[in-house]
């Protein structure tokens, strides 16, 4: 059950009640298949099915309170992952992905009577297929240091969305460096640093 107060105690105060009753199964399943031709080597092939419920908060919808409940958001990625060992120093990481996205919760903020109500709706949609490359490197005792990045594409599949708007807060490129200087076993410096490019709100 879920219970909200709003202006406790005042003329105007609103009480939301709501009780949440999903008792359903669910199957996620995730499966990997992993050939190594030698040691040094490994190809694997992922799959993996992942949900988000909706909150309470997002099924009490004051707007329509007879709504049906929303359906949990879903994800499914597929994962060519390749990793290798060069040398004993140098390891490298490959990996093309594509991730599938549905029934994502969208929010919509509308004006009623002058105040601003908000309602939720399974409507959302994306799949983005992109490409990772990471190096570890550890060319001496004392210094080590790792590389990686990420190209993506984000497709917006709402029906009716422009195919050149890009969807908000979805980079094209990430790009991660770390690397670390160890004077003794008890003592090290590290630098850091991220870098994300430009997006939309």
């Amino acid at each position: 059950a879920f219970n909200n107060i709003d202006n406790a105690g005042l003329p105007n105060e609103i009480r939301q009640e709501a009780i949440y009753d999903q008792s359903d199964a669910e199957f996620i399943p995730r499966v990997a298949l992993i050939y190594l031709p030698n040691e040094k080597h490994s190809l694997k092939l992922l799959y993996g099915k992942a949900l988000n419920r909706p909150s309470f908060w997002q099924n009490n919808d004051l707007l329509e309170p007879n709504a049906p409940q929303l359906e949990p958001a879903t994800i499914q990625t597929f994962e060519l992952n390749y990793i290798g060992n060069i040398s004993p120093k140098f390891t490298v990481s490959m990996s093309l992905f594509r991730n599938m996205l549905e029934k994502l919760i969208y929010r919509t903020v509308i004006s009623v009577g002058g105040d601003f109500e908000a309602y939720y709706a399974n409507v959302g949609e994306l799949n983005t297929t992109g490409i990772e490359f990471s190096l570890q490197a550890r060319p001496t005792e004392s210094f080590s240091f790792e590389l990686s990045g990420i190209y993506q594409d984000t497709k917006d599949k709402r029906e009716g969305f422009a195919e050149d708007l890009q969807p908000g807060y979805s980079p094209k490129f990430l790009g991660y460096f770390k690397g670390a200087y160890f004077f003794n076993k008890e003592v090290s410096f590290a630098l850091t640093g991220t870098y994300v490019d430009k997006m939309e709100a």
